[in-house]
């Protein structure tokens, strides 16, 4: 992912800048490809392509990046509407949509994309993400200029000076990450997936042209929609492969149902061996080679693994904090950039990965878990309220089981979206014991769920289940694993493809009624059914493990990590930032400690994160 970016100055006599602009690119591109570059007067722009076939000032002018695979039926629309030539170039082909179609081109567009068109005769700048925002923008506007970049160092190469969002520290310890459309800093942003943003008269709009919607088909039977969905999917899988007839593709293989699948289409249609890539790890229970394993043996691979280890995360650690410009916090950030660079190594150029399988079909065990809590809210109001609750509250004993029986009770009774999320470090957590007093009144404490909460009641879903997995799709897909695979693939030198994402699966998907996703309380019930004699029987039997790093059990095991942790966190620069109270940083490590779960290790590693980020972007 090379990018785009751009500045136009709201003085139409300040000149832009075609050096900036190359400056702008050079920071957010891994590639050695130069910037091609539009300027011209108060306005520069600069991307990966343009339509360089327009040298009219008056045409519209399109830097972008990402890939179109319905290239072959855009010419076909154009040519019928009298358009002649055929357009081998993305930004040709949206720059006549666009004079064809205005801004419902965007509409027409099935791909992964960030661009900008600038209209001469509207005076007008356009940006828009794709469906899911797999290629990202940020933007800062203020009363001089508009900036946009698909990374937020771009932005920072204008010399503006940003001020920290103490709110976004917030939102990052407790999602992982800092969810859109907020940054790190103020006055940046990133515009949500599938909107645009229009910038005329020194206004901005941002609207929305796309979003996954729900509207379930009560009338379909399970064995009709299962065909109909394996066909969705490789129909997906084909147009992802042949956009460019590379040679040099793999994928990623973790063992679960969603990769297997990709790799198994992929093996399908090509005819080829497919190149697949694991990663493992020595600890048995973090451990998912053997499954991998199978399904490679089942669709005959070139199969390749790495095993990571405590040394590779001291090593990388430094790039991570590098080449993400905010508080990045998944672990699982590591094993992919291994698995991306093993698939580098190998001479592979596009990785398809599985991301979305779980957004799309109710892939986690959250949702199982959230339907057990949700089963009490079926019991009658008048019983629940006169009867269990006040018989089982008042009880003057307290076994386990009683104890157990209020604990369910008060969380079943927690309404939705508050209760999927309250498991979350700062919601079960006092925050005053946390945080200093003066950090605590920078930030509103009654916001860290807004997003969600909006979310949840704005989607077009009539069911529960749908409304949790159009959160999923907003903040862990947007915010978290795409950026995770995406950028971290790039760095390596890879770029990846996401077939379970097309557009057009997604919308069907919508259409799947709820109880075929979650089937009782057996997850992705439609998707297994729809593989039943595709994948390998040990794979559609495993339980949901995911791609995880045993990032806890090493701050324990490993002296070297755990001393790095330590060293770091309850450092006299760390403690003097603050936000934090020393005691909260002391007792997480104590109670890590004792814990045999993953939880507290995990959260150690979001505080770590983030102060390696303050040092790397801030001391300096």
């Amino acid at each position: 992912m090379s990018g785009v970016c751009g500045v136009i100055y709201n003085e139409k006599h300040r000149k832009a800048s075609q050096d900036l602009v190359a400056k702008m690119y050079n920071s957010i591109s891994n590639s050695r490809r130069n910037a091609r570059t539009f300027v011209h007067s108060n306005i520069a722009l600069g991307g990966t392509s343009h339509n360089s076939s327009r040298t009219d000032d008056s045409s519209p002018q399109v830097v972008f990046e990402g890939e179109i695979y319905n290239l072959k039926e855009i010419n076909q629309l154009l040519n019928g509407n009298g358009y002649e030539s055929p357009y081998h170039d993305e930004p040709d082909a949206i720059a006549s949509l666009y004079q064809e179609y205005g801004l419902d081109c965007l509409k027409k567009l099935r791909g992964i994309f960030a661009l900008a068109l600038w209209d001469s005769a509207r005076q007008m700048l356009l940006l828009a993400t794709d469906s899911f925002g797999i290629m990202p923008l940020n933007y800062f506007f203020d009363h001089e200029k508009f900036i946009f970049a698909s990374k937020i160092k771009g932005i920072l190469q204008c010399k503006i000076s940003p001020e920290l969002n103490h709110k976004a520290i917030l939102q990052y310890l407790n999602f992982t990450t800092i969810p859109t459309p907020a940054a790190i800093f103020k006055h940046i942003y990133k515009l949500p997936p599938g909107h645009m943003l229009i910038l005329r008269n020194g206004q901005t709009t941002i609207r929305q042209y796309w979003d996954m919607e729900y509207p379930e088909l009560s009338n379909s039977d399970e064995y009709t929609c299962a065909a109909k969905l394996r066909e969705k999917i490789r129909e997906s899988v084909k147009i992802h492969l042949n956009y460019d007839h590379l040679e040099n593709i793999g994928a990623f293989l973790s063992g679960g149902t969603d990769s297997s699948t990709v790799v198994g289409m992929l093996a399908e249609i090509s005819r080829k061996k497919v190149k697949t890539f694991s990663i493992g790890f020595s600890e048995e229970r973090y451990n998912e080679t053997e499954y991998a394993r199978i399904t490679a043996r089942h669709f005959d691979t070139e199969h390749y693994e790495y095993f990571v280890t405590p040394r590779d995360v001291l090593t990388f650690i430094p790039m991570l904090i590098k080449e993400y410009d905010e508080p990045f916090g998944n672990s699982s950030v590591i094993p992919t950039y291994y698995c991306a660079r093993m698939a580098k190594e190998q001479g592979v150029d596009v990785l398809f990965a599985g991301d979305g399988g779980d957004e799309l079909f109710a892939g986690n065990d959250r949702y199982r878990t959230d339907k057990i809590f949700s089963l009490y809210q079926g019991v009658p109001h008048i019983c629940r309220n006169r009867l269990v609750e006040p018989i089982l509250f008042n009880l003057p004993f307290q076994p386990s089981l009683i104890a157990s029986a209020r604990k369910y009770v008060s969380r079943s009774n927690i309404p939705n979206p508050r209760r999927f999320f309250s498991y979350g470090y700062l919601l079960s957590t006092d925050i005053q014991e946390i945080f200093t007093a003066e950090f605590l009144n920078t930030v509103p404490q009654d916001s860290l769920l807004e997003l969600p909460e909006m979310y949840y009641a704005n989607v077009n879903a009539s069911s529960d289940l749908n409304r949790l997995l159009y959160i999923d799709v907003k903040m862990t897909l947007t915010d978290n694993d795409l950026p995770k695979v995406t950028r971290i693939s790039d760095f390596a030198g890879v770029r990846v493809r996401y077939p379970l994402l097309d557009q057009q699966l997604a919308e069907f998907t919508g259409t799947i009624p709820s109880h075929f996703k979650l089937y009782g309380f057996k997850l992705r019930y439609i998707f297994k059914k729809a593989l039943s004699d595709f994948l390998p029987d040990e794979v559609l039997k495993k339980k949901k493990h995911g791609f995880g790093l045993p990032v806890s059990l090493w701050l324990k095991t490993d002296t070297n990590l755990s001393a790095f942790a330590r060293d770091t966190l309850l450092s006299c620069k760390c403690i003097q930032r603050g936000y934090f109270k020393k005691k909260a940083i002391e007792n997480l490590f104590a109670k890590h400690g004792d814990d045999r779960t993953a939880y507290y290790g995990d959260i150690i590693w979001l505080f770590l994160i983030l102060e390696l980020w303050h040092k790397e972007y801030l001391d300096r």
